[in-house]
């Protein structure tokens, strides 16, 4: 062994101590409480003493290089590296320690790269913890115990048991201070606002591949299901080549935008993030894994259930956290903003007080004095998928009341203005809600499917804005000269035979229902309300060239492209379509048969093939697959 394990001596010789010797450790992990457990537990192993921690992976790898430990005890996945890379790069060293990596991640992927990395012992988060850790501590170490030679064998038995059961206790009262610890993580305060930062669709540096071309994609809800659409939709205009020959490129390469709810904000999220590489790893990473029972299992290992027994930690916290895992990595919006050249992307949940949408942009954290550039994309996308009561609400921080700011001017000109629409005048009165921070301290945030199930109330509502007529469009503003919106409808129609039944219906039947069918019917009050704000568009263009004297048209061109895919016109395939449960996994075959199904319908599509056929000049032109 190394130099910094030396042996102390027994106070008397031929008495029964047992020798010992110090095992200098390091603990690093994420969570500074559960470096202090950790602490407590591999302590009652008399031989190690504590020489230092750390909570994320370049401080571990760091400091342990520094400090030379004997023993190190890492986190899997910890901020900057993994408790895997570090433990890759320690066991490098000329010198290097014994590691353990304990995690709740126990999954046979894990196991392998943890122990391809030189990992020691792998260990999990359960509630056998204790037992596990001190008997990887006593048989890596077991050659410094050195019992007299007069010593009986039956004290080294007696002492290992004795190592095994005592700390069980404290393990339980670990727990319990967990269950009191734990927390949400805060979003962060902001003390001035400045609109030409931070993520927000003018600051965003748009795709410019067709000209006169504003392409949105609305992702709608309905789990895995929704995800796996939107994905298809995104591999058929990856394959779809529009533009004259000197310019041709992808359709995919033209969306702007991409406004998402629930299960449609996995996809969104993450193409928005990794661009391309979602076409080599999503199905993999998300669409084919086993994400709910992953869910399952890390909600009922003890270790979380103690987390989840906290008042400010839910099982959309623990959801967050593994989505961060499995997709996004840590990412923030701060990490979106640089990527020019990718759409810019709207996030949608719902605010569970006042009945509102809520979008993850710059523009609505500002209401509420806080800098969305440090705000973790998975805890967006677990906001926007938290349907209750299976996933409790995000909650998020109102910082308006510590850092006040004029009201916005918008909402003073909408509500004092007699001719302002009532629609226009609901959103100022939405908006007007987070300025009051005494009253709203904290907004809860659920499924974004609840008050606009297709994604697609955020571009209408943007567009109900021109409505006020204080405001003018400037004469630089350049407005496109055809819009189109393809909206991926992942909701599926259930016939209950509800009405054939003389029988009341259970709670839990009424509650997974009400969301489902209320959005199912304003989802079709959306789409409405989309084409008649596109017509305000157009009035918007005409406006526009009177004002410099243009002679040329200035109507806009609009497609819709609408995929219902419940309404499918093979019978086998609504059927099947319909069967797919919403849920967050499916089996490989169903996903492989509903992204066929997303590329055949979109390719299919009438309004599609006339907006590929107007940006080719007239000549359709698809790679099919």
């Amino acid at each position: 062994m190394k130099t910094g394990i030396e042996s102390s001596q027994c106070s008397a010789p031929g008495n029964n101590c047992l020798p010992t010797r110090t095992i200098r450790t390091f603990l690093a992990d994420d969570l500074p409480l559960l470096i202090a457990l950790l602490a407590r537990i591999v302590s009652k192993d008399k031989r190690v003493a504590i020489v230092g921690s750390a909570t994320d992976g370049p401080k571990a790898l760091c400091n342990a290089s520094t400090l030379e430990p004997d023993l190190v005890i890492t986190d899997l996945h910890m901020p900057g590296l993994d408790g895997a890379e570090v433990t890759r790069r320690l066991k490098q060293c000329p010198n290097p320690p014994i590691v353990f990596i304990v995690t709740s991640d126990d999954t046979p992927e894990a196991r392998a790269r943890c122990m391809a990395a030189g990992a020691d012992a792998f260990l999990v988060k359960a509630a056998n913890l204790v037992p596990q850790l001190l008997a990887a501590i006593q048989e890596s170490f077991f050659d410094d115990l050195e019992p007299n030679d007069a010593e009986p064998k039956h004290i080294h038995a007696e002492w290992r048991t004795t190592m095994v059961l005592k700390p069980v206790p404290f393990f339980l009262a670990g727990l319990l201070l967990l269950s009191g610890c734990a927390h949400y993580p805060v979003n962060k305060s902001l003390t001035a606002t400045n609109p030409r930062a931070g993520y927000r669709f003018q600051n965003s540096v748009p795709q410019t591949n067709s000209d006169d071309l504003m392409l949105v994609l609305a992702f709608s809800g309905g789990g895995t299901r929704a995800s796996v659409l939107s994905y298809g939709v995104l591999q058929e205009l990856a394959k779809t080549e529009v533009g004259p020959r000197s310019n041709e490129h992808r359709l995919l390469d033209d969306v702007e935008t991409i406004s998402s709810v629930s299960g449609g904000s996995f996809t969104a999220a993450y193409y928005a993030l990794w661009g391309d590489r979602i076409f080599s790893d999503y199905e993999s990473r998300f669409l084919k894994k086993h994400v709910q029972t992953g869910l399952l299992l890390r909600t009922l290992a003890p270790w979380n259930l103690a987390r989840l027994a906290s008042p400010r930690y839910c099982s959309s916290d623990l959801a967050a956290e593994y989505y961060d895992h499995l997709l996004f990595k840590g990412a923030t919006f701060g990490d979106l903003a640089p990527r020019g050249g990718r759409p810019f992307l709207v996030i949608n949940a719902t605010d569970l007080a006042i009945g509102a949408r809520f979008e993850f942009t710059q523009d609505q954290f500002d209401l509420l004095s806080s800098d969305l550039s440090k705000f973790s994309v998975a805890r967006a996308v677990a906001a926007s998928a938290a349907f209750p009561p299976f996933l409790g609400p995000v909650v998020l921080k109102n910082y308006s009341a510590e850092h006040p700011a004029p009201e916005p001017e918008f909402i003073e000109s909408v509500l004092s203005n007699p001719k302002a629409s009532s629609r226009l005048k609901n959103l100022a009165l939405q908006e007007r809600s987070y300025v009051d921070g005494d009253r709203r301290k904290f907004i809860h945030l659920v499924d974004g499917g609840i008050t606009d199930i297709l994604g697609l109330r955020g571009p209408a509502e943007r567009a109900i804005e021109l409505e006020e007529p204080g405001i003018k469009p400037a004469a630089s503003i350049k407005l496109p000269r055809r819009l189109a919106i393809i909206i991926v409808d992942a909701s599926a129609e259930r016939d209950y035979g509800w009405d054939s039944k003389d029988r009341t219906l259970g709670l839990g039947t009424v509650m997974g229902s009400v969301a489902q069918v209320t959005g199912n019917r304003y989802s079709f009050e959306t789409i409405e309300l989309f084409k008649e704000v596109s017509a305000r568009l157009d009035r918007e263009r005409e406006a526009a060239r009177l004002q410099v004297g243009d002679s040329q048209s200035a109507e806009i061109e609009l497609y819709v492209v609408e995929l219902h895919f419940s309404q499918l016109a093979a019978q086998s395939d609504r059927r099947f379509f319909n069967s797919v449960p919403t849920s967050l996994q499916l089996p490989s075959s169903t996903v492989d048969h509903l992204e066929q199904l997303a590329r055949t319908e979109l390719r299919n599509n009438s309004e599609f093939r006339r907006l590929v056929a107007d940006l080719q000049g007239g000549q359709l032109q698809a790679r099919n697959q």
